[in-house]
């Protein structure tokens, strides 16, 4: 928990930023999960009663018939959605967009285009 108290500070990316808020909303570090939490609320994407994030400097690709965002941008927002709603004060507005977002992002089955982010993928995050 130290090490990521002290890398907290200076964290820039947002699938980052999102992990550590989670983190710390689980080991009941409000401060610092509130710093993030602001953090990242200045850097959502909102609009139609959804809320998500994308990754600094990533162009979007489509990688089917169907454009959905990248696993990573999907399991940043899960991860999100988790700190939303396991905090200290839930913010159930904020997650039911979240989740809004989220459920555009699945495919004709109800599954997403994929559930590990790749090598590549592991590369920029």
């Amino acid at each position: 928990m130290a090490c990521l108290q002290k890398a907290s500070t200076d964290v820039t990316k947002v699938y980052t930023m999102a992990l550590m808020a989670y983190a710390f909303t689980l080991a009941g570090e409000n401060k610092l999960r509130n710093d993030l939490m602001k953090k990242l609320e200045e850097k959502a994407v909102k609009g139609d009663g959804q809320i998500h994030w994308k990754r600094d400097s990533i162009p979007p690709k489509q990688d089917s018939y169907w454009h959905r965002a990248p696993s990573a941008e999907v399991e940043l927002a899960a991860y999100m959605l988790l700190a939303l709603i396991s905090g200290p004060e839930p913010d159930m507005d904020k997650a039911v967009q979240v989740v809004n977002w989220l459920s555009k992002q699945q495919n004709p089955y109800g599954g997403f285009s994929s559930t590990q982010v790749s090598y590549k993928e592991i590369k920029e995050v």
